[in-house]
Order: C-alpha cells, then sequence, then structure tokens
C-alpha cells in the first residue's frame, strides 16, 4: 500500500444527515440498517488518493474490521503497518483501506467494498475464507475523539475460522495469537492505553458482536 494509491470514501456530511441532525454518533453501533443501505449505495461512495483523505475531515475513509474468531478465542496482534499512528498497539481488527484496484478488477456492485475486504482477510492472515464471514456488518465504528478515527469509518464483521487456522505473521503484523477472548479483555482492562481505540470499543460490546450460540 503506498499514498498514491486511492481509497474508497464517502462524504461526512452523509452520516450526519442519517442521524436525522443529531450529529454523528460516537463510539459503536450495532443498529445498521440505515447506515448499510446508505453506505453500500456506489453512489454516495467515491474514491480520493489517500495522501489527500488522511488529512481530510469532510470525508470518512470506509474501513471494514474483520474481527476472527476460533471457537472462544480472537485473534490479536500488534500493529505495524502503514498507519504510523497505531504502530506498537493491540488490535483485534483486521482489514484495512479499499482501493480502487478492488472495484476495477473484482466488483460486481461498483464499490469493490466486499472484494477489498477479502484481500486484506489474505494479506493479513494468509487465506480468503470461503465461508464463516459474516457478508453483513454487525457494527459500525466512529470515533472522532483521535486523529485517525476522525478520517476513518469502521464497518465490523465477524469471521469464524476453523479450529486448525494458523495466526500467521505478516509485515503489517506483529506477535499474532489466537488467545481466549477473556483473557485479552483482562489485559485490555489493565492497560487500555496498548489497545487501538476500535479494538477498545469492539472489546467493550464483545457479547453484542458475537453470534449467540
Amino acid at each position: 500500500m503506498t499514498t498514491q494509491e486511492s481509497i474508497l470514501c464517502f462524504k461526512r456530511p452523509l452520516l450526519e444527515q442519517l442521524e436525522a441532525g443529531l450529529g454523528l454518533f460516537q463510539g459503536l453501533k450495532t443498529e445498521l440498517r440505515s447506515e448499510i443501505k446508505l453506505l453500500r449505495d456506489p453512489d454516495n461512495l467515491l474514491y480520493l488518493p489517500r495522501i489527500e483523505a488522511e488529512t481530510d475531515p469532510t470525508h470518512k475513509q470506509l474501513i471494514p474490521y474483520v474481527l476472527a474468531i476460533k471457537e472462544t478465542q480472537i485473534l490479536c496482534y500488534r500493529r505495524n503497518g502503514t498507519e504510523s499512528r497505531l504502530h506498537g498497539l493491540w488490535s483485534v481488527g483486521i482489514g484495512g483501506h479499499i482501493v480502487e484496484e478492488d472495484r476495477c478488477q473484482f466488483s460486481a456492485d461498483r464499490t469493490g467494498y466486499y472484494e477489498g475486504m477479502l484481500r486484506e482477510i489474505q494479506e493479513e492472515i494468509g487465506f480468503v475464507p470461503t465461508k464463516g464471514l459474516s457478508p453483513e456488518p454487525v457494527a459500525a465504528i466512529n470515533d472522532d475523539s483521535t486523529e485517525v478515527g476522525r478520517v476513518h469509518f469502521g464497518l465490523v464483521h465477524i469471521l469464524s475460522v476453523p479450529g486448525d487456522c494458523p495466526a500467521a505473521s505478516f509485515a503489517e503484523i506483529q506477535q499474532p495469537e489466537f488467545r481466549e477472548i477473556e483473557h485479552v479483555i483482562e489485559d485490555y482492562r489493565r492497560k487500555p492505553e496498548s489497545f487501538e481505540s476500535w479494538t477498545r470499543l469492539c472489546l467493550d460490546h464483545i457479547d453484542a458482536l458475537l453470534p449467540r450460540t
């Protein structure tokens, strides 16, 4: 990934309009019918040069944020990617920017969102899931409290992985490990500043995000 690529975005006023004049929601939201309809409409989306989008608060970059779940465990790792502002922080979310090539080469819906999400999963954990991935997001994340969050908007998906799935290490993923969810939450409670903000939000609402068994 380079700063010269074009990435999937939408205009910030779309969310303000959706909230009926109440302003953008802050945090994690699980009731998403309106958001899904709005943000999956190709007419509401556009590709902007990443170097511009990273410092443009009038737009939000649309990011899939996939939680890889293995029974009672969740994949966690340290960030070491192109987003230097997150380096060294623990994360439980797999995903990244949807680039224009995803739309041009693969997409059937003119947005490239789903295809880009599959590409990100393959790049970060080493395989393309053929099942177990929630096609629709289970939550949305908007966190305007951080510099990174002000220009990004996350859609949370759940990926159920088989028991023999390895925690592969790639350039942008350091110290990956499937850990018991309750132990990850304990570490987060002890030292929340070691976890990125979107991960903190997911762990705070993990019971609402995971499918009921």
